[in-house]
């Protein structure tokens, strides 16, 4: 399946020695955009956020400096009119923080804690990872950390709190119905929420003990699929008495911690599709797949390297980034 280069890789790239491996990209929803982070073995050569134009090498705006030493960022979003772009975390180890930009500038707009200062600082092998989700007309933007788990519902226009629930433990995953009337939340503990704007619980699953990475709510916002870290698949049936369990089985490939080397997604004909990279997240022999959900044959895409992808544009479209640092796109088949 061809591939298109949207940001070309870094051949003067000097890493000392150390790897260092693109993470967090999104393209925009326009695809005029494309945002990269990097992460690196030591800090002090990571932490950069690049907002680029495809196709236009010279259009690169530098929006945090990893010598600034802002942390490194592993999640971003564009909001669906991709006038915002949200960046997460991006203050350090121990503190969670949100940071909204302009969508097209990268000019920052505003910044916002998602962590409950109650509890203690990360211990160091907590994933220190920020689940992001806009709301579908973008007027709201949800988000949770991994650790010191706090969940906030975050106005667009100044990052003031409309919803919070500062105590709600840990997030791995965050998607919003297609209307917006409620916003499903996987837990590191294993439990679904469905919860309002308010972050008032509707309907909840028992915790299971394995963290959910990914989630996803189908097009007619009747059915959630849940990814956890055990690699698990649980479709949910959303009724009027909550979430019932309708199938569980193994996705069939590794989970890694906090769910950085998959993506879900549901798709505009009522399905879902995930994409993954090989277990090997920051090695050479590490390489790209995707899937339709429940279950169609596995698609192989031609790459290697792979240290960060995503579904985006309903899952049309598959972004990926590796060792090289650059960014490339894949056009995908209506079903896989």
């Amino acid at each position: 399946m061809p591939r298109t280069l949207i940001a070309p890789p870094d051949p003067e790239l000097d890493t000392g020695g150390f790897y260092l491996a693109v993470i967090g990209i999104d393209l925009s929803p326009d695809g005029a955009r494309v945002v990269a982070g990097d992460a690196a073995e030591w800090h002090h050569n990571g932490g950069d956020v690049l907002l680029m134009a495809p196709g236009e090498p010279d259009a690169i705006e530098l929006v945090l400096d990893g010598g600034d030493y802002h942390g490194e960022c592993y999640t971003s979003a564009f909001s669906p009119d991709g006038a915002l772009l949200a960046l997460g975390p991006v203050e350090g180890m121990d503190d969670p923080w949100v940071l909204v930009v302009d969508g097209r500038t990268g000019a920052q707009r505003w910044t916002a804690q998602v962590f409950d200062h109650a509890r203690t600082a990360l211990a160091t092998d907590d994933p220190n990872q920020v689940a992001l989700a806009w709301s579908p007309d973008g007027r709201v933007l949800a988000a949770g950390a991994w650790a010191r788990g706090g969940l906030f519902v975050l106005s667009a226009k100044d990052g003031q709190p409309v919803g919070a629930a500062p105590t709600a433990g840990g997030v791995g995953g965050l998607c919003w119905h297609p209307e917006g009337s409620w916003l499903a939340v996987g837990g590191v503990d294993g439990r679904i929420a469905l919860r309002d704007e308010a972050l008032n619980v509707r309907a909840a699953t028992a915790p299971t003990g394995e963290a959910v990475v990914a989630l996803a709510v189908s097009a007619d916002g009747a059915r959630v699929a849940a990814v956890d870290t055990a690699g698990q698949l649980r479709f949910f049936q959303v009724t009027e008495g909550g979430l019932t369990l309708q199938s569980r089985r193994p996705i069939g490939f590794g989970v890694a911690p906090a769910g950085l080397n998959l993506s879900l997604v549901a798709l505009a004909d009522g399905g879902f599709r995930v994409a993954w990279q090989s277990d090997e997240t920051f090695g050479e022999g590490a390489h790209l797949f995707a899937r339709d959900l429940p279950f169609g044959p596995p698609l192989q895409l031609d790459a290697a390297g792979v240290t960060s992808q995503r579904l985006v544009h309903g899952g049309r479209v598959l972004i990926a980034a590796g060792l090289d640092c650059g960014v490339v796109a894949w056009d995908l088949p209506e079903r896989l």
